[in-house]
């Protein structure tokens, strides 16, 4: 099918190799924007940009923020964006806790196949400041 999965037990040591320039895990699902180095404001509605040309990731189903260091936030969106044309936008309003912005972040999305597992790509890294 052209996925290239990894085991969620083994990605960790993989994730801190990678993250600084942002990878992709599914060969395909590719996070259009953000891009790298963006300054995004806090209270501020987001479009999160997902290129599935190669893929066979059918829906968006998560946005997870982490900070930089690998740090999990929280859940930013949840729900079922599904893929039309190989592309996919998720919108959602971005209210952080004013305690740890400003700060470099990025976005964990996940993706779901028809009939196989969740599967996640990693954005590249953007700022976020009041």
């Amino acid at each position: 099918m052209g996925i290239n999965r990894k085991s969620i037990d083994n990605i960790e040591p993989f994730v801190s190799k990678k993250l600084k320039q942002g990878f992709l895990f599914i060969t395909g699902f590719l996070i259009v924007s953000p891009n790298k180095n963006d300054i995004i404001k806090d209270e501020t509605n987001q479009n999160i940009v997902v290129d599935a040309t190669a893929s066979d990731i059918s829906e968006i189903t998560a946005v997870d923020l982490f900070h930089k260091n690998g740090t999990y936030y929280r859940t930013l969106w949840s729900g079922k964006q599904p893929i039309v044309d190989n592309k996919a936008t998720i919108s959602f309003l971005l209210e952080i806790d004013l305690q740890i912005i400003p700060g470099i972040f990025f976005y964990r999305i996940w993706g779901q196949e028809p009939n196989g597992p969740n599967c996640f790509s990693i954005s590249q890294d953007f700022e976020i400041k009041k």
